[in-house]
């Protein structure tokens, strides 16, 4: 690996892979749930010959986790979660520095790091995780979303809108446009007018914003959706081969 390139330390979330095993005599087919690189999806292909043989399946959507909408609680107008390594996460490690720098954002300003991943040894940071966290983004108007250097789609969309919180930030590679439309923009290069349009932002348009990303998720996430899109692919991967 050259010098440039650091692996991924210990604890960082990888996506599960299943894959059918080779004495079944069917063609290569890999399932990814969660957060794929691209890396990894390139190096199925290779694998595979080329075949179109792997399928990205992102986290589903469970409304029953949604909070209630109260608008009146949320006090404070940015929550800035997460892990924020400059190699993997530029831009969220770029936001943050740049909020520091502007004072004047500061008040309005939630950070909150990552927990750390205790399961592989690491010490756990807080104890804001699970259904304390989405209690957390709960005081908050908007949550910060960014998919890292690769694009990925990670829980935190999906909490943003359990929570009822506005998304802002980037929206990931796998993002359809109507969903990628509901992310506000907060861009570190922009930090100010950026920043001055949310806090300015008519309250009253919240609710609406927020039960649209909620609706949006939960059709395109669908459990049932998704688990159908698993099995037809499976299903292609045994006509392919016969069997």
């Amino acid at each position: 690996m050259p010098p440039s390139v650091r692996r991924p330390p210990l604890g960082m979330p990888r996506p599960t892979v299943l894959s059918l095993a080779p004495e079944a005599r069917v063609a290569p087919a890999h399932l990814f749930r969660g957060p794929v690189p691209s890396h990894a999806g390139h190096g199925v292909s290779v694998r595979t010959g080329g075949r179109p043989a792997y399928l990205h399946v992102p986290f589903a959507y469970d409304p029953s986790r949604e909070l209630p909408l109260a608008n009146t609680a949320r006090r404070i107008n940015i929550c800035l979660s997460g892990a924020t390594d400059p190699y993997y996460y530029p831009e969220r490690a770029a936001l943050l520095s740049a909020v520091r720098r502007h004072q004047w954002t500061e008040p309005d300003v939630s950070i909150l790091p990552h927990p750390g991943y205790p399961d592989v040894g690491h010490e756990l940071k807080h104890q804001i995780t699970g259904e304390a966290y989405l209690q957390f983004l709960a005081r908050h108007r908007f949550a910060y979303v960014e998919p890292g250097r690769e694009g990925l789609e990670f829980m935190r969309y999906s909490e943003c809108a359990y929570a009822g919180c506005i998304p802002v930030g980037r929206f990931p590679g796998s993002s359809e446009p109507t969903l990628a439309s509901l992310i506000l923009p907060l861009e570190s290069s922009n930090l100010g007018p950026d920043y001055q349009a949310l806090r300015t932002r008519p309250r009253e348009r919240d609710v609406d914003h927020v039960v649209e990303y909620r609706t949006r998720l939960a059709a395109e996430r669908n459990p049932l959706e998704l688990t159908a899109r698993v099995t037809a692919h499976w299903r292609r991967q045994l006509a392919a081969a016969g069997v």
